[in-house]
């Protein structure tokens, strides 16, 4: 009798054994982002298609086909996002941009919205609302589509091309000298404040166009006197500015889904992209292209591909690609990166909607 109560108590353990294995598996440990109900389309033959994503600080540690799978991973401090049923793809890969132009045509005027006075007034209104007083606001490309992409409306027509003065902007720039170039780069135009700087206000250089009230247009002929005169006084733009253009073009490039750049970039701007990664702003991987000029220098200071441009230690989110003679960046193989959150900043945004 002893015996049989001794077989069934080591029965009776057995069974909840087998219960526990069965129907309570460990739970993982907690995430710390949990996105839901999406359509998930991974890229990988082994597995397709998901449902849901785990993610812990800036990689994706599960893909779920369910998601009570994934809830699995819901502790108090996890976040839980929703996808609503869209769309969602690895992160797309740019193998070679140049976000300091980027940033500086984002923040600068639309050249698209630039092809009549109301257009550019428009943008100049936009672009002076972003900076504060004594910015120059240059570049620019006006005239573009008329000419060029519209399919060259006026030339059909057998009319002049549409062809600013400073008149145009003036009223709305009195505090900001602008120089800004045609889409062909032939005719610049300059506003009051930037004659005025230049000391072309009453100045009569060669290429500095006179109207018929004998005061000048603003427009400006490159390769002339004038031109250089008006060129060598704009101002370089203040670094907080510089800083907005590239948290502009991180801004675009993750709109646009891409979480790895190849990016031709200066000295100045990688200082700048430094800066951002510690805010923790950096939505994407970046491989720095730098100057050519620079690849020796960099070689010799004990730069290399793979490199942090700061520590010269391994990185896997900032680092360099090939320095000229080396034998060139070796792709790091990872998961897919999550974009962190911009700093909050008072000036208002600059990015395009």
């Amino acid at each position: 009798m002893k015996k049989r109560r001794a077989t069934s108590l080591v029965c009776l353990a057995l069974s909840f054994a087998f219960l526990g294995a069965a129907g309570c598996a460990k739970k993982p440990a907690p995430a710390d982002l949990v996105l839901l109900n999406g359509d998930v389309h991974t890229l990988d033959p082994a597995q397709p298609t998901a449902r849901a994503l785990v993610v812990n600080g800036d990689r994706i540690t599960a893909v779920c086909s369910s998601d009570r799978q994934a809830r699995r991973y819901v502790g108090p401090k996890t976040r839980v996002f929703d996808f609503l049923g869209k769309f969602v793809m690895p992160g797309l890969i740019d193998g070679r941009v140049n976000t300091e132009a980027a940033g500086a045509f984002l923040c600068g005027i639309d050249y698209r919205n630039a092809t009549d006075d109301e257009g550019l007034r428009k943008e100049i209104r936009r672009v002076v609302d972003l900076l504060d007083d004594g910015e120059w606001i240059t570049d620019g490309l006006w005239g573009a589509p008329e000419e060029g992409t519209a399919g060259g409306e006026a030339a059909k027509a057998k009319t002049a091309p549409w062809r600013p003065s400073r008149a145009t902007i003036d009223l709305l720039t009195p505090n900001h000298p602008c120089f800004l170039a045609r889409y062909d780069g032939k005719e610049w135009l300059a506003n009051g404040a930037a004659l005025a700087t230049a000391g072309l206000d009453k100045a009569r250089l060669p290429g500095l166009e006179i109207g018929t009230d004998g005061k000048p247009t603003g427009i400006v002929l490159p390769g002339t006197h004038a031109f250089e005169k008006v060129k060598n006084a704009v101002k370089p733009k203040p670094e907080e500015r510089l800083l907005d253009e590239a948290r502009a073009a991180l801004q675009a490039l993750r709109d646009a889904g891409i979480t790895e750049i190849y990016d031709v970039q200066s000295p100045g701007q990688t200082k700048r992209f430094l800066e951002i990664e510690k805010d923790g702003a950096l939505s994407c991987a970046i491989w720095i292209l730098p100057e050519p000029a620079r690849a020796a220098e960099l070689r010799a200071q004990g730069f290399g591909p793979g490199l942090h441009p700061a520590t010269k230690q391994k990185s896997s989110a900032f680092r360099y690609a090939s320095l000229g003679g080396d034998a060139g960046a070796r792709r790091v193989r990872r998961s897919p990166r999550i974009g962190r959150e911009r700093r909050r900043r008072s000036r208002p945004s600059c990015r395009r909607t």
